[in-house]
């Protein structure tokens, strides 16, 4: 093999190192995120469609990380409470809200679990992304959207409006999704489901080729996306020591509720890390210019430890219930 010129046709080194420089090896090309505006204001419609497996399968599935700063550095990781095992991050905010101190309850706040859910969707409307229209993705939501789609499959005999079943393609409904952004605060109040109709008008074809493109939304919650106990405790334990920890008491039961995040918190902090070992975590209500620019995240872990107690898994019970009244 011999050198060859450039031909005048080829890309310049400039315009080849800025091709690489924008390329996203961490991308899911299956998820759809919302596009927004400069003013962070956005609206597409989408539908939301049933398990892979079947309708006695709940469509969606719950994640749960801890996503915090201290200083430049940010500690993103999943929470192993997603399975119902001890979090080493937990028991730390636990102890933390032992000491009933208004610093460190104020420091477990900061470090508590984030919420939020995965469902597959049909995108028919995305004018920022026409090619993204009438075709498959995986789409995160948090609980603000989650309590449109219970209200709307609970319905409101008041007020004469039925109970609808929003992933089914026969009785469904479209979901108009709009994002609002004001005071820095983003919002998706005025998002909304539209009257009950089937998608495509029933049109079997159509249906089977949604079919087809479902995605297998359980494999976000494999183990293998989980680190063990003594990992991520080890790792925590570097992240504070190098952030500066703070003595604390013996542990308690009680812990602060977890935070349940809107769609494009934890998409903030995973686009401003620089690490190449990011994982998947979530999303539900963040001030749009809290962008952690250029700062490092540490990785963090887990070992083999007594189940959770009772009241540190009360907040997730609740949720749970919820989703299974879908």
């Amino acid at each position: 093999m011999a050198f060859k010129k450039r031909s005048k046709t080829s890309l310049s080194l400039a315009d080849k190192v800025e091709k690489m420089s924008k390329n996203d090896s961490n991308k899911d090309e299956a998820e759809w995120k919302l596009s927004v505006d400069g003013q962070g204001n956005g609206a597409a419609v989408i539908r939301f469609l049933p398990h892979k497996l079947g309708e006695e399968y709940a469509p969606f599935i719950k994640t749960i990380n801890h996503g915090f700063n201290v200083g430049n550095r940010w500690f993103i990781e999943n929470c192993p409470t997603t399975h119902g095992e001890q979090c080493p991050v937990c028991t730390s905010n636990s102890e933390l809200w032992a000491t009933e101190t208004t610093a460190n309850k104020a420091i477990a706040s900061t470090r508590k679990r984030k919420i939020s859910y995965w469902a597959n969707i049909l995108v028919l409307k995305d004018s920022t992304n026409p090619d993204c229209e009438n075709k498959v993705f995986k789409y995160r939501f948090g609980v603000k959207i989650l309590e449109k789609i219970t209200a709307a499959s609970r319905g409101n005999a008041e007020l004469d409006e039925p109970e609808i079943d929003v992933t089914c393609v026969y009785d469904g409904a479209n979901f108009s999704l709009k994002a609002k952004t004001e005071n820095k605060q983003r919002s998706y109040d005025e998002s909304k489901f539209g009257i009950s109709a089937p998608l495509y008008k029933g049109d079997e074809t159509k249906l089977e080729e949604v079919f087809n493109a479902l995605h297998d939304i359980d494999t976000i919650n494999d183990a293998k996306n989980f680190k063990d106990y003594a990992t991520l405790e080890k790792e925590f334990n570097t992240f504070l020591g190098a952030s500066g920890k703070k003595s604390i008491k013996p542990a308690s039961e009680e812990l602060p509720s977890d935070d349940e995040m809107d769609d494009d918190e934890m998409d903030d902090l995973l686009n401003s890390s620089n690490e190449s070992d990011e994982i998947e975590v979530d999303d539900d209500e963040i001030k749009v210019d809290d962008e952690p620019k250029n700062q490092k995240k540490s990785s963090a872990a887990k070992k083999q430890a007594p189940k959770p107690s009772d009241d540190e898994m009360d907040d997730l019970d609740d949720l749970d219930a919820l989703l299974s009244e879908l």
